[in-house]
């Protein structure tokens, strides 16, 4: 059952195949007992379906795509290999991450290397497999430029721009090159100056989920292809990248309550803006809920496919939509769908070894999870889990409570909040953490410490029964 917060709640959308998994109570608590009390639990089946949804939007608008699943977001090698063998592409940020999909794909044209930082080892790496690079500023052009030449390779380019008009504030640093140097650059440098450079397209990420802006990023990256295209520079693709917003909530009333709550706080910093973004003290009470600043916006009217529709229904011009501006320039669109591709894929179990009180005797109940399932859920992760009894029928005495990781590096709070329960957990009861397997971006290109690796459970059906396959990542 979930677990119920005094005030506000944060009730999960879920799927139906959740629902079925944790109705069967006895399974849960052998695979608990089998493999260990930290688990990560998955049906696959919803990645593919997510990738279908998103497809459809295009193939109505008879517009070209390529979809792209950034490695980073899941360091799970069977979803890795579930993208490969459905056409899905591949985003690559590593060098480890590159040598694994050169194994998976057979055609090279799906892999793209774009990590934020270009080491010589992958330079060389998509050099050698004549791969495309997304490149974000003058420094890495001059290193690919000098590597090619030792090595006699011409590079496939993706040029990253960023600081669009009407879209950039002042206190962003830009995470790219703008469009009028983006210009400058590619009409007057590449195959003259930079002669092992060949440029292929053009990529930018608008990482706050607003549509305005990346309309306007849209907007204006066709225009600087179209100058490109008049004097004889051809484009071969836009890369519009992620933030396809994800809906994670059953009801938006509990996003509007919450959001109410946390502002009425005196934890709240600054105003509420359009993208959702809201800034909180990193405190351990019951009213602070993020760190490092930011908090994803967990209710979305129009998530993922929905979102991209209404994207490609934006105006282009008094004379066309942009679906239209796209199609009939024989624009190819390059999507990088993480959260959106993994929602509803996977939840993460974890049982409970301890209930103690702390110094205020509050409730604390220890869960036990692996470093890397910490590090998942510590960055922002809000949802109300849900709370798996040893019990069938117990009264109901409601408790309070903060959940405690019991981890590689010690103890730690997992939701800055205090929690409800129905009743006093008792040890080896588990814990689920809904919608869980997006969470792994928040690694990013940092990798963590594990001295335990994740373990995996796959979840396939048979003659209407449930089959679980082990597979460590």
């Amino acid at each position: 059952m979930f677990i119920q917060a005094n005030y506000p709640v944060l009730r999960p959308l879920v799927d139906p195949w959740i629902t079925e998994f944790l109705s069967n109570k006895k399974d849960i608590f052998k695979l608990v007992e089998a493999y260990g009390p930290s688990l990560e639990v998955h049906y696959p089946y919803l990645f593919l379906e997510n990738h279908t949804a998103l497809s459809s939007v295009f193939k109505k608008y008879s517009v070209r795509y390529k979809m792209l699943f950034p490695r980073k977001a899941s360091k799970c090698k069977r979803i890795g290999k579930l993208a490969s063998g459905n056409g899905i592409g591949a985003v690559v940020s590593s060098g480890e991450d590159l040598r694994q999909c050169l194994k998976e794909y057979d055609n090279q044209d799906h892999i793209l290397v774009a990590p934020e930082i270009l080491s010589d080892e992958l330079i060389r790496l998509a050099l050698i497999h004549n791969l495309c690079m997304v490149v974000q500023n003058v420094e890495d052009f001059e290193k690919i430029q000098k590597i090619g030449v030792q090595l006699n390779k011409s590079a496939k380019i993706g040029v990253r721009l960023d600081g669009f008009e009407s879209t950039q504030t002042s206190k962003e640093p830009l995470k790219g090159i703008t469009p009028n140097e983006a210009f400058s650059i590619i009409s007057e440098r590449f195959g003259k100056i930079w002669t092992q450079l060949d440029f292929f397209g053009f990529h930018f990420q608008i990482e706050k989920f607003c549509l305005h802006k990346k309309t306007e990023a849209l907007r204006q990256t066709i225009v600087i292809m179209e100058l490109l295209n008049r004097i004889g520079i051809k484009s071969k693709y836009i890369d519009i990248g992620d933030a396809f917003p994800v809906n994670y909530l059953a009801d938006q009333k509990d996003w509007g309550n919450f959001l109410r709550e946390l502002k009425k706080s005196n934890r709240y910093i600054g105003d509420l803006q359009s993208e959702q973004e809201l800034n909180f003290d990193q405190m351990l009470n019951n009213n602070v809920l993020s760190e490092k600043g930011k908090m994803y916006p967990y209710y979305n009217k129009y998530p993922k496919e929905a979102f991209l529709e209404k994207l490609l229904l934006q105006p282009f011009s008094i004379h066309e939509l942009l679906f239209q501006a796209i199609r009939s320039r024989g624009i190819q669109i390059i999507v990088q769908p993480g959260r959106a591709l993994l929602d509803q894929t996977g939840v993460s179990l974890a049982g409970i070894n301890s209930v103690q009180r702390n110094k205020n005797n509050e409730f604390e109940i220890c869960v036990e999870l692996n470093q890397h399932q910490l590090n998942k859920l510590k960055g922002d992760y809000l949802l109300d889990p849900i709370y798996i009894s040893q019990e069938n029928e117990f009264d109901h005495d409601f408790i309070t409570g903060f959940l405690i990781a019991d981890c590689d590096e010690g103890q730690e709070h997992i939701l800055k909040r205090k929690i409800g329960f129905p009743k006093i957990p008792e040890v080896n009861d588990v814990i689920c953490f809904v919608n869980t397997s997006g969470y792994a971006m928040h690694l990013k290109e940092v990798k963590p410490v594990i001295t335990q690796n994740s373990k995996h459970i796959f979840i396939s059906e048979a003659e209407k029964h449930w089959q679980y396959e082990l597979e460590a990542s």
